[in-house]
């Protein structure tokens, strides 16, 4: 996982739009080497293409962009869903995990991978029969041998598909694992999302949920026989038509945005809190309400480093410089602090990093400005100021933001009086808080408390269920 860009780079407006320059619903649709799909495997995938409608793959697109197609290529996006090839897969398929009370016997036979695990249809079936029922309780439910047919994730982990075994049904069920490269271990899918841990375990359906995101224009499809789900259908258009003449917005079909407002999403004043909804941000920025602002301001489609595709020059404060040159000149007369300091740079005041995903800390996209009310409750979302300044409380933050810029305090809780906000928030904040939090106490930022040199902090997932290093 590389540091400074594994926070950024799942941008869904450029999954999108880099998919639909020339990408099809999997990056299995070009050439396959040997170890290519069989067609036992092509048998239990859900459709790729849409040959009733105006799709084509990326093999038309290069023909006459070649370039564009080599651009994207090279990006994670091209491998965001695939076919599980041995070309493809990353994890060692030699050994039984376990999660709970259940185990999961995972092997390799040639090309092919297989689980050994309880029936997920029977587990989706039971939970959707008996809400509230913990599974793992169960005293004998069936174990069924399933082949692994699809992996989603190719830049900071993998998580496993695992076909129906039930011929015209194609729905698609996760192995409850997910293999993160940089600590090159299996860790159970409860440990890698932000959730509650008296949760059941989730039991998504690629069909009728994971598509949106991870393929382009995918569609479920339902058997008209069982009423199953088996399809997911992509589309691919050319960019020139999903530009709105004036901003560059993208059809809300191609994008989960106007999701209802969860709290597990949504900060309660609606800014994002986990990940992959940065688009959704962006829309909500004054810069994009009363400006030129768009995701390619600051990103590009076919340029740049793969791991986030900012234009080079807009990795600091250039970013935002170049509408606000006014600022630039003086810029120790806005920040109030030294021009070379972290406390002067753009992105950590108005996108800070109170979004978690990828197992970090990740920037907001919605472009703001701290204020003392935002982090006392309803709302509770950690402010850019004790971010940074880990050792101070929120009353000390709120009399700078008086003095500097005229923003009236907030009475805050008791607790906040005189012990530092981070601590606060790591010792009786809500998962996310104590996530974020405890993101930045463990980051490698210039000023920041670290890890140990030269290694990561290690899995804790009795701090909020998952590992928060702080990234970007």
């Amino acid at each position: 996982m590389l540091p400074e860009s594994v926070a950024r780079n799942r941008f869904l407006l450029f999954g999108a739009l880099l998919l639909t320059v020339g990408a099809g619903v999997f990056h299995a649709l070009r050439e396959e080497p040997e170890s290519g799909p069989d067609d036992d495997l092509l048998a239990q995938v859900p459709h790729l293409g849409r040959p009733d409608d105006d799709f084509v793959g990326s093999q038309v697109c290069a023909e006459c962009h070649e370039d564009e197609h080599e651009s994207w290529d090279h990006s994670f996006h091209s491998s965001m869903t695939q076919l599980a090839t041995p070309d493809v897969v990353r994890a060692p398929f030699d050994r039984t995990l376990r999660s709970g009370k259940r185990s999961y016997k995972v092997w390799r036979e040639g090309s092919a991978y297989y689980v050994d695990m309880v029936d997920p249809a029977w587990d989706a079936e039971q939970y959707r029969r008996r809400p509230g029922v913990l599974l793992d309780e169960h005293p004998d439910p069936p174990r069924v041998t399933r082949r692994v047919v699809m992996v989603t994730g190719s830049h900071h982990m993998q998580m496993y598909w695992v076909g129906s075994g039930k011929g015209a049904d194609r729905r698609l069920y996760v192995l409850p694992f997910a293999y993160v490269f940089q600590e090159q271990r299996w860790v159970p899918r409860e440990d890698v999302f932000l959730f509650p841990p008296d949760r059941q375990r989730m039991l998504p359906v690629w069909n009728d949920n994971c598509l949106r995101c991870h393929t382009t224009g995918g569609q479920p499809r339902f058997d008209r026989g069982t009423g199953a789900p088996r399809d997911a259908r992509g589309i691919t258009r050319h960019p020139a038509s999903l530009q709105n003449r004036a901003k560059g917005k993208v059809p809300a079909q191609n994008f989960p945005m106007a999701e209802p407002l969860l709290d597990s999403f949504y900060w309660p004043d609606g800014m994002i809190r986990v990940s992959g909804r940065e688009y959704n941000g962006l829309i909500e920025s004054p810069c994009y309400l009363r400006g030129p602002m768009t995701c390619l301001s600051c990103h590009t489609m076919h340029s740049g480093d793969p791991n986030d595709q900012l234009v080079d020059r807009m990795r600091g404060d250039a970013a935002c410089l170049q509408c606000h040159e006014e600022i630039g000149n003086d810029l120790a007369a806005h920040t109030h602090h030294a021009p070379t300091s972290s406390g002067s740079r753009c992105y950590n005041c108005h996108m800070p990093h109170t979004t978690h995903g990828l197992l970090s800390a990740i920037r907001s996209h919605q472009i703001s400005s701290p204020r003392g009310t935002d982090s006392v409750p309803p709302t509770g979302r950690p402010n850019a100021c004790n971010l940074c300044h880990l050792d101070q409380t929120l009353a000390w933050t709120q009399k700078h933001l008086e003095d500097w810029y005229d923003i009236k305090p907030v009475t805050e809780p008791a607790a906040f009086k005189d012990v530092a906000a981070s601590l606060v928030w790591l010792i009786q904040g809500d998962a996310g808080q104590r996530a974020l939090s405890r993101g930045t106490w463990v980051g490698r930022a210039p000023g920041r408390p670290r890890a140990a040199t030269g290694s990561s902090p290690t899995w804790r997932p009795s701090c909020s269920r998952t590992r928060m290093p702080r990234t970007g």
